[in-house]
């Protein structure tokens, strides 16, 4: 009898790339002090929510010539060199490009700049966190023309010129290419009043609300490219023409791999844009920039009533140029504001008018955006705030209770005249929205020294904040509002 033989064949089949799409996770865009209306360099600390495993942060920081700045995080620890500089020289800016994976294992994040001791103002910040991009050698050739000093053309094109990723990725996808174009100057003599991209570029901000020569006009901007082509990251500043300001810009390309990553499905704060003014003199109307990609807009007032200044100068309203209506809540009594704009369309190229009462100089300033996607169409369930005389120690400022949904978002501010304020007790998760520094004070526009975060809640339990103060006998307003 003749014995079966089993033959066993193993196939090897070579690694095959999947291609991917990259995600966006969240954009944060800071705003910064004219030179003068600040304080020394110092470390300046922010914070991140949980952020994905695998995720890629980009940022590129703008800080005075003969400045060197460093970048370190609580995942990572020191970050990697600068892919590259542009310094346009004495007396201008110089603009730091880094590119930095935070790990396969994702989590909060605290993100250190460093920029050492001596007088470093303007301080400046864009940062986009993606994911599906590689962990390893992320970076993919860039564009960092020596010198800056990038003058608009009369058209106020500010074109830095082109380059091609170093290696062809397009079998995993291609590569985000991302870019920030900020002034080269220590402040502008002109500024912008609209931002465009370049041709297959999406706008993340745009700077524009400050006055004459207080301002620091800045945009960032990507760019998804799948086949490996020459692309020249230029942007349009509307506006700024001519020999008005010199701009630096810094440009990468990152590579896309399948990290498995998936769009957030639940309701998610995209980007925070910190928006600051000086100068601005009431009733009247301020526009800035506010592209969005959700379809809940939100924007913080830390203001008694809305009102940035003595009872007088009050936001009344707001507006943006798709139409989707917006609505106040809070201002009762003196308490802070907070408003929103719920079931709009993404927009790319939405600017948002604040109107103004009153008739006065308004002090110098800040506020918060905040675009956030999957929202539900009536998101807005209620909202809580106060106001009153505070010490060094401010307790349930605010707290709220959320109604309806048992899941959602909260974004709760705190106002005071004479800062610095510490977050000492807050929900699970909370995200204490604004950059801190050692020195601090009110007179900042770094942040105002007042209180901005953002948390997302799980149950319908009583959230509450509180906070330290560093002066005593002042003033406090607060707002929080639960979306879903």
């Amino acid at each position: 009898m003749r014995r079966a033989v089993l033959l066993a064949f193993l196939i090897f089949v070579p690694a095959i790339a999947l291609s991917a799409t990259p995600i966006m996770f969240q954009h944060i865009a800071s705003s910064t002090n004219p030179t003068g209306n600040g304080i020394p360099g110092h470390a300046f600390v922010f914070h991140t929510e949980a952020l994905p495993a695998n995720a890629t942060a980009v940022m590129g920081v703008t800080v005075a010539h003969g400045i060197t700045v460093t970048l370190s995080d609580t995942l990572r620890g020191a970050w990697s060199a600068p892919v590259c500089k542009q310094d346009a020289g004495t007396g201008l800016a110089k603009t730091y490009l880094f590119v930095q994976p935070l790990g396969a294992a994702g989590g909060t994040d605290t993100i250190t700049i460093g920029v050492g001791s001596s007088n470093t103002q303007p301080v400046q910040f864009d940062l986009t966190i993606f994911e599906n991009i590689a962990t390893s050698s992320a970076a993919n050739g860039s564009l960092c023309p020596s010198g800056g000093n990038l003058l608009p053309n009369s058209s106020g094109v500010i074109n830095p010129g082109s380059f091609t990723p170093t290696t062809n990725n397009a079998a995993n996808g291609g590569d985000v290419i991302w870019n920030y174009t900020p002034i080269c100057s220590t402040n502008a003599a002109w500024n912008a009043s609209n931002f465009k991209p370049a041709s297959g570029f999406t706008l993340l901000n745009g700077d524009t609300i400050w006055t004459d020569d207080q301002g620091f006009p800045e945009a960032s901007q990507y760019y998804v490219q799948t086949k490996q082509a020459s692309v020249t990251p230029s942007i349009t500043a509307t506006g700024e023409n001519g020999s008005r300001d010199c701009f630096n810009s810094v440009s990468v390309a990152l590579k896309i791999a399948n990290q498995g990553a998936t769009a957030p499905k639940t309701i998610h704060v995209a980007k925070i844009i910190h928006e600051s003014f000086i100068t601005f003199s009431s009733p009247g109307k301020q526009m800035v920039l506010f592209p969005t990609v959700g379809n809940l807009r939100i924007a913080a007032f830390t203001w008694p009533g809305g009102c940035s200044g003595a009872g007088a100068g009050c936001v009344t309203g707001l507006s943006s140029s798709d139409g989707c209506a917006w609505k106040l809540v809070g201002g009762t009594g003196g308490d802070a504001v907070i408003a929103y704009a719920q079931n709009c369309s993404p927009c790319p190229t939405c600017t948002l008018t604040l109107n103004w009462s009153g008739s006065q100089m308004l002090p110098q300033a800040s506020f918060r955006l905040y675009d956030v996607e999957n929202a539900k169409s009536s998101s807005y369930q209620n909202s809580s705030g106060d106001e009153g005389s505070c010490g060094t120690a401010v307790t349930d400022a605010p707290t709220i209770t959320p109604k309806g949904a048992s899941s959602g978002l909260v974004i709760a501010v705190l106002g005071n005249g004479n800062g610095p304020v510490t977050l000492v007790r807050s929900p699970t998760g909370s995200v204490f929205d604004l950059w801190t520094f050692a020195g601090q004070t009110d007179s900042d526009l770094a942040d105002n020294a007042d209180a901005s975060s953002h948390v997302y809640f799980s149950s319908t339990a009583a959230e509450e904040w509180d906070y330290a103060k560093t002066h005593g006998d002042d003033d406090c307003y607060w707002e929080a509002a639960a979306f879903d």
